[in-house]
């Protein structure tokens, strides 16, 4: 500690000899100690102290005293250094508690004197004081230049519009230089997290086609680890100021998002071609979404299938995506386009969902209408409660194994004055109705007013309570086996014979 307010404040050595005499050699005559030589000798007694480091406090505090304050030879060192040491043995040991709280008394009382605390304070605290003095100057003049703004805001004569009119060319212009920067970011400053080699795939193997991006599976190669089959995102168009916020909005969320019931993100690759930069996203393989597997197989739908297995499947799905949607909400991010293709089937039939930072309802106000709240149709303000009306269609989708509002392409106008009429799916005559915990979900998420709906938690544990009801009432209606019949392994009593008469 010596060393370090040494370093940190420059004490003088010769200071801190004459605190250590005045403590440790309080029964000594001053002219017994020379101060000459403790200080040409401070930096030696320095090191003599840290090689005491792992031994009790007590006897590095003696050894201290003794190298730092002692002015004699190293024989009556030595011998000094024993007698001193054995006296404070006995003291330490008699009473630790009293002889270190009195070391420690000794010690303020000699350092804490006006004289030596005043000036080292006045000296640290300078640099304080001199940056309060710049803040005074500066206090009177950003008051007046405060007061300048307010006098020139209540002079100012344009109207709203003429407002508008300056300032949206400069955002305008602002915008477009963010974008560029962006975009030099990317490419010039940006490195890929796997290099073209590492990744193997061809045209031919397309899995999936978007808006935006074409799906292909592949295989990623690293050095010194295992092959991995993977998808591949590759963008339709090189990376320009007109997608680039696309793409740092879907890889921002892919890196920052960990759950187990979100698709898996390995890196991006960015290829620098003679056109441009085309970018490409390595994400985890799954085997189909699920609108493909539910819409695919209709008859395996629970509102059909009285099979409680294919039901309970269903109701795990759901349980998954709940749950992966209360992380994402929690964590601050939107999914914005939840619907059954953007949710993915693994081979072990465990949901994934995809497209977290990619779609924006406005987009998909014009694709897909059908799975959006009525404030996003009518451009309101919009939170992760537009979400959970989806999740509430989804539901209907995956009970009945149909496509929510029916096949055909439904315009923006038409289907938001039949939601404002309370029309919504209904159920399919012939068919098993919902579970109760189902059907309420699934309406409180559908609601027409936002504040109606479930958040992703409050599903969740309705889900949990749902899950419980069917665990127990699985156990209930088990057909236990009739019992297996008792096999006697004892001999068959033989009756005895008649006796005949004679």
């Amino acid at each position: 500690m010596i060393e370090y307010l040494c370093k940190l404040y420059s004490l003088m050595e010769e200071e801190i000899c004459m605190v250590e005499e005045e403590v440790l050699f309080v029964d000594e005559k001053p002219e017994d100690v020379h101060h000459d030589q403790c200080t040409t000798k401070t930096r030696e007694r320095f090191q003599t102290l840290s090689t005491a480091s792992t031994s009790p406090v007590w006897l590095r505090q003696g050894l201290a005293s003794v190298v730092i304050g002692s002015p004699f030879s190293f024989g009556a060192l030595i011998s000094k250094i024993k007698e001193k040491l054995k006296f404070q043995t006995k003291m330490y040991k008699s009473d630790p508690c009293t002889y270190m709280s009195n070391r420690c008394h000794e010690s303020l009382k000699v350092i804490s004197t006006q004289d030596r605390l005043l000036p080292f304070i006045n000296a640290q605290l300078e640099d304080s004081m001199q940056f309060l003095r710049q803040m005074r100057e500066k206090i009177p003049k950003l008051i007046e230049g405060d007061q300048q703004l307010y006098q020139q805001l209540l002079e100012d004569t344009r109207s709203n519009t003429d407002i508008q009119n300056f300032y949206e060319p400069l955002n305008t212009r602002l915008e477009s230089l963010k974008r560029d920067v962006a975009v030099y970011t990317v490419k010039e400053i940006r490195r890929s997290d796997f290099t073209t080699r590492e990744l193997q795939w061809t045209e031919e193997s397309i899995i999936g086609t978007g808006s935006f991006s074409t799906v292909y599976s592949g295989v990623l190669s690293r050095k010194e680890e295992p092959a991995v089959k993977v998808a591949l995102k590759v963008y339709a168009d090189l990376l320009t100021s007109d997608n680039v916020w696309h793409f740092i909005g879907e890889e921002q969320a892919l890196r920052q998002l960990r759950h187990p019931s979100l698709v898996r993100f390995y890196g991006t690759n960015l290829q620098n071609v003679s056109e441009g930069t085309k970018v490409m996203i390595v994400l985890e393989l799954c085997m189909c979404s699920l609108k493909s597997h539910i819409m695919s197989h209709p008859v395996n739908a629970p509102a059909r299938q009285p099979d409680e297995v294919a039901r309970r499947k269903v109701l795990v799905w759901a349980q998954q995506i709940l749950d992966a949607l209360r992380y994402v909400h929690e964590q601050g991010f939107v999914h914005q386009g939840l619907k059954l293709e953007n949710v993915l089937l693994t081979q072990d039939e465990t949901v994934k969902l995809t497209g977290i930072g990619v779609g924006k309802f406005e987009t998909e106000a014009e694709s897909s209408p059908r799975y959006l709240a009525p404030e996003v149709l009518e451009g309101r303000i919009y939170d992760s409660k537009a979400e959970m009306y989806s999740f509430g269609l989804l539901l209907w989708e995956m009970w009945y194994g149909r496509i929510a509002f029916g096949t055909a392409i439904i315009s923006r106008t038409e289907h938001l004055n039949g939601l404002r009429k309370g029309i919504r799916p209904s159920h399919i005559e012939g068919t098993n109705r919902p579970w109760k915990i189902w059907q309420e979900v699934m309406e409180f998420c559908w609601s027409g007013e936002r504040r109606d709906r479930l958040t992703a938690r409050q599903s969740w544990e309705f889900w949990k309570q749902l899950q419980k009801e069917r665990d127990s009432e699985s156990l209930k209606v088990r057909p236990k086996p009739p019992p297996k019949p008792s096999v006697s392994k004892a001999k068959p009593k033989i009756a005895p014979k008649p006796v005949k008469k004679k």
